[in-house]
This record gives structure tokens, C-alpha cells and sequence, in this order.
């Protein structure tokens, strides 16, 4: 277990750097406007992708114990048409995207969900080898074929819409004939019953992610995309912060749901919760002193003022990373509506101070900011009251964890597996 998830957190760690190495590339060779654009084709790609996923999704690694990898990937597929359709559609009418982007993204939202699906499939599966290795491609290929069209003369926003609709096209195409030629590909299909357990399965999961997504970029959704390039980044980096809770959320989770004594069950939420705040609290500090001008040498002149960004989101940051590490804790002992009810509880705060600024003409990049900055404080700070609601005593978080505790806790993790 120790070795699996070791190997896939440096995986997830390599992808973000290159991940990190093309929004470089994008920053400085397109400049802060079509930075915009292209954060806002994420957008539009997300949205797509959050309403395939109610087809399974991250539920599919549970419901593969009714139904095969084949049926469920047959569904999704078919299922993900409409929205990989329609999504685009909508901003193409709002103009916000051209009929020529919205082609493409019609392609590329289909691509992307399916290839996801097949991801969510290899991890239900134990397929870490194949997950691991796609999670590599994507953002490798990606910086591969945004290099290689802009050396071709291609040097617009365009460059990164095709590069990632290409990206994807190639893990998609590979990952299924790996998918056809195995001996999973196979089984019956669903009875008529069985597409309503899916739907609801992967719709309770997905509220929090549709939440979730409108939430941090409800702002694509108001202002121009041409003018949110250097808020694009800021957010990005606020976002790869959370790979901290998200990884050790993860172990909490593992060793929280498995058969253990109630008193081990404590000490791992202590030692999880602890190692985020400190890493956390460390990182938050770093960009808070962090001048502007460390920014502008790394993506560009034209992103001044994305370090101010960031210092607005530094308490929400700090403080969504505490509701992500106790939503596993959550999730571990089913209380999935919890952590619905605390992301809706940001997103609502978020969305009436941008509706009260929108309509009083005072809504910009500046404010938009401090309401995802406030909503996702929020958030964190719900958190902390339905864990109170849920152990009645803050004690398991306060006591510091001894050397003796983490020794057996890695311990037992050693040996589990």
C-alpha cells in the first residue's frame, strides 16, 4: 500500500510540474488575455465533464462490484454525448466562445470524458500501472504538442485549445485499445434498472464537484475571459496547494474506513490534520511574503499584480485545505451530506456577495476574488461545526501527535499491505 501510494502521489507530483511548465509556457508565449481564453476552455471543458461524470464517475471504482467495466463504459460513453454537445452550444449563443472553438471543445469535452471514465475504471480495477502512466501523458503530451504547433506558426489561443483536445484524443485512443484487448472488456450490458443505480451512485458524488466548480469559477462566468488571465494563475496555484490535504486526506480516509480500533481511527485524523495545517501554514506564508516580481520573471511582465491576487486568497486557501482533509474523515464514515452541506454553505456566501456587486455595477477581478477568498473560509469554518456536530469535542485535533504515534502509524501502514 505504502509503495502503490508513494509511487502515485510522485506521479501526481510530476504531472502538476508539467502541468505548471505549459501554463508557463502559455503565460509567457500568449500573454495575460489569452491566458484568459484559455483558462475559460477549462471551464467549459469541466462543465462537461462534471455532468458525464453523473454516468459513474468517481463512484465507478464502488459500483464495479455490480456491474462490468464494460457496461459502464459503454454508458458513459453514450451518456456523455449530450452534454460534450450542448455545453459548448450554450457559450457559443452567450458568446463567449466562437462557433469554431466550440466545435473543437465539443470534441475535446467528449474525448476528456471518456478518457476519465477509463481512468476512474483502471483505478477501480487496481490497474495502477495504466493509471499512473496516463496521468503522465496527459500533461506531457499536452506540452509536446503545444511546443509543437507553436513552432509550426500557430501562435494563439488556438495553439492550446488544439494541443489539449490532441493530448487527449491520443490517451483516449491508447487507453482504449488497451481497455478492448483485455480481458475486462467484456459482460453483459445494464438492464433498465441499473442505469438509475449509476445515475444515483455518480449524482450524490457529484454534487459536491458541481459545487465545487461553479464555486471557484463563478467569475468565468460573469466577467470576460480576456481579462481573468493573470487571476487564471493566481487561482491555478491557489488549487495545486490543495494537493496537500487531497493526498494526505486520502490516507485518512484509507486507514479511517478500515477495521481499526476507534483510538487508532482518532490518531490518524490527528496526525492528517496536523501535517496539513504546518504544510499548509508553511506554504501560505511563503506566498505571502513572496513579491510580485518573483511572478513577473516566471510567467511574464504582463502578469503584475498576480501575487496581490494570491494574497487574497491566502485565508480561504488555508482554511478550504482543513474542510478538504476533514471532508475525508467525513466521507470514511458516510456522512457524504456533510461535506454538501459545507461547500454549499461557501458557495452561497460566494454567490450573494458577487450578486450584490454585480448589481450595484462594483463587481470586478479585485472583488471577485475576496468572494471566493470569503466563501471558501466559509467553508473551511463549516467544516470545523459539523465535525464538532458529528464528535462533540474538539480534543482529537488539539493534542499534538507524539513520535510514538506517527511511528505506529506508518508502522501499520507498512504492514497492512
Amino acid at each position: 500500500m505504502v509503495k502503490i501510494a508513494g509511487l502515485t502521489l510522485g506521479v501526481k507530483l510530476s504531472s502538476a510540474v508539467l502541468s505548471f511548465l505549459l501554463i508557463i509556457a502559455i503565460s509567457q508565449w500568449l500573454g495575460a488575455e489569452d491566458r484568459g481564453y484559455c483558462g475559460f476552455y477549462l471551464v467549459v471543458v469541466s462543465s462537461i465533464l462534471v455532468i458525464s461524470d453523473f454516468a459513474g464517475g468517481a463512484a465507478s471504482a464502488f459500483l464495479l462490484q455490480t456491474y462490468s467495466a464494460a457496461a459502464m463504459h459503454r454508458f458513459q460513453m453514450i451518456w456523455s454525448v449530450w452534454p460534450s454537445v450542448v455545453v459548448p452550444i450554450i457559450f457559443v449563443f452567450t458568446r463567449q466562445i466562437g462557433f469554431q472553438e466550440g466545435f473543437i471543445l465539443m470534441i475535446a469535452g467528449w474525448l476528456h470524458a471518456g478518457w476519465s471514465m477509463q481512468q476512474y475504471l483502471w483505478l477501480g480495477l487496481k490497474k495502477f500501472r495504466m493509471f499512473n502512466f496516463f496521468i503522465m501523458a496527459a500533461p506531457t503530451l499536452s506540452l509536446l504538442f503545444f511546443a509543437g504547433l507553436w513552432s509550426s506558426g500557430l501562435q494563439d489561443k488556438m495553439t492550446y485549445l488544439l494541443a489539449i483536445t490532441l493530448s487527449w484524443g491520443f490517451c483516449f485512443a491508447l487507453s482504449s485499445c488497451f481497455f478492448w484487448r483485455s480481458s475486462i472488456y467484456s459482460g453483459l450490458g445494464m438492464e433498465a434498472g441499473g442505469y438509475k443505480k449509476v445515475m444515483g451512485a455518480g449524482g450524490i458524488n457529484q454534487l459536491v464537484h458541481v459545487v465545487g466548480l461553479v464555486n471557484s469559477r463563478l467569475m468565468f462566468f460573469i466577467l470576460p475571459a480576456g481579462i481573468l488571465g493573470i487571476y487564471a494563475n493566481a487561482l491555478t496555484l491557489a488549487e495545486a496547494s490543495f494537493m496537500v490535504s487531497g493526498s494526505l486526506g486520502q490516507v485518512v480516509y484509507s486507514l479511517t474506513a478500515s477495521p481499526n480500533g476507534e483510538d487508532y481511527k482518532n490518531k490518524v485524523l490527528r496526525v492528517g490534520w496536523w501535517g496539513n495545517l504546518l504544510l499548509m501554514l508553511a506554504g501560505c506564508l511563503v506566498l505571502l511574503v513572496a513579491p510580485d516580481s518573483l511572478f513577473q520573471s516566471v510567467f511574464g511582465s504582463s502578469f503584475a499584480g498576480m501575487g496581490y491576487f494570491l494574497k487574497l486568497l491566502i485565508g480561504g486557501m488555508f482554511l478550504y485545505s482543513q474542510f478538504l482533509l476533514l471532508s475525508y474523515w467525513q466521507s470514511a464514515h458516510g456522512r457524504f451530506v456533510n461535506n454538501f452541506r459545507a461547500i454549499l454553505a461557501g458557495f452561497l456566501v460566494n454567490v450573494l456577495i458577487s450578486l450584490f456587486l454585480y448589481f450595484s455595477k462594483s463587481y470586478t477581478v479585485f472583488n471577485g476574488a475576496m468572494a471566493l477568498g470569503i466563501g471558501w473560509m466559509v467553508t473551511g469554518i463549516m467544516a470545523f461545526v459539523l465535525y464538532y456536530k458529528e464528535s462533540k469535542s474538539f480534543d482529537i485535533l488539539l493534542k499534538l501527535p507524539g513520535k510514538r504515534t506517527i511511528s505506529a502509524l506508518l508502522k501499520n501502514l507498512k504492514t497492512s499491505n
